[in-house]
């Protein structure tokens, strides 16, 4: 009986260990290469942010990808969609019988992107940086 009663108590004190170890928000770091300055925007259905590279922010985990796209003056449009991935905890409710898989799907926090995403950036074609511009001199 103690022993029954004990493995309730685990099993309801390891409910949702991902959403317990990990939490329900994640940080990404966002860079472009070979240039830096450009805005991107990162979206689901479900919400947007934007930012300036390089940089991070902090978003909800979710189970839809992140779609990532991101623009700066002479260069083509950098793209990219980052799927969801399993967050490394959620194992931890398969050993638990699964009774957190339920905690940890509802709050996000079953899933994970990656902790850092390059999004590579190229010069637009014919359209590389502009050359300074040179007054003509009057005459």
């Amino acid at each position: 009986m103690r022993l029954a009663m004990g493995l309730v108590v685990l099993s309801v004190g390891l409910s949702g260990c991902a959403t317990v170890m990990t939490g329900t928000d994640q940080t990404i770091a966002v860079s472009t290469a070979p240039v830096s300055g450009a805005t991107c925007t990162l979206f689901t259905s479900q919400a947007r942010w934007t930012l300036r590279t390089p940089n991070s922010l902090t978003i909800p985990k979710s189970g839809e990808d992140l779609h990532i796209v991101c623009r700066k003056t002479g260069y083509a449009d950098g793209l990219a969609t980052i799927p969801s991935g399993l967050e490394g905890w959620t194992w931890g409710n398969v050993l638990n019988a699964g009774t957190g898989v339920v905690v940890d799907a509802a709050t996000g926090a079953a899933n994970a992107y990656p902790e850092a995403v390059r999004i590579p950036m190229a010069p637009a074609p014919g359209g590389g940086p502009l050359p300074d511009i040179v007054p003509l001199s009057r005459q």
